[in-house]
């Protein structure tokens, strides 16, 4: 059995493309802009390291399309498969899928529960799914199989579709809706300030 994790394309990616296109070269991922002229022009070329870096810190959170065709490049390369550098794109496939789900259903990136609601992005998103998944992953079965179980984890958390991730999954829904009703129970509680919450 292979110990390598596939990598599933987002479908947006694979779809037409937009006003950004990238692709992988030998040295790491060449994004190409959209002009006026209707064609695209070189902009940049990003080394396979910093790509999945400057996604985690945020770069792209507004530019979603950018950032889907980048990851999906950097993710068609093996080599950048390492079990760390998979649960931080998984963790921001996740992130993403989901803040997509919550503008789907509200319009806007806020989570509405039965304790209140609470607005949200993606990078604090990824920071509550790596503060509260990954660690206790990590803590019962070390870095290496910790970073094994927890990419398979994200996985569920995704609906993939012929081998496209489509959104989030059911299971991915609830386990994040679980995650934030229970930081607004906490908020509520302890006594936060009422602007946290509302």
């Amino acid at each position: 059995m292979s110990n390598v994790i596939l990598f599933q394309k987002v479908k947006e990616v694979t779809e037409q493309p937009g006003e950004y296109y990238a692709e992988a070269i030998h040295d790491g991922v060449k994004i190409y802009q959209k002009y006026s002229d209707n064609r695209y022009h070189e902009q940049e070329v990003i080394p396979f390291a910093d790509v999945l870096i400057r996604a985690d810190d945020g770069e792209w959170d507004d530019n979603r399309s950018l950032a889907l065709r980048l990851l999906a490049e950097w993710g068609g390369i093996p080599e950048n498969h390492s079990p760390h550098n998979l649960v931080v794109l998984y963790r921001w496939l996740v992130a993403d899928a989901y803040i997509a789900d919550l503008v789907a259903i509200n319009g806007i990136e806020e989570f509405h529960g039965q304790n209140g609601g609470m607005v949200t992005n993606r990078k604090i998103e990824r920071l509550a799914i790596a503060n509260n998944i990954e660690g206790t992953g990590i803590e019962r079965y070390g870095i290496e199989e910790g970073a094994k179980l927890i990419v398979k984890f994200y996985q569920q958390m995704l609906e993939i579709s012929n081998g496209n991730i489509v959104g989030i999954s059911a299971f991915g829904r609830d386990t994040l809706n679980e995650l934030h009703e229970g930081f607004l129970q906490a908020y509520i509680t302890e006594g936060l300030p009422n602007e946290t919450h509302h």
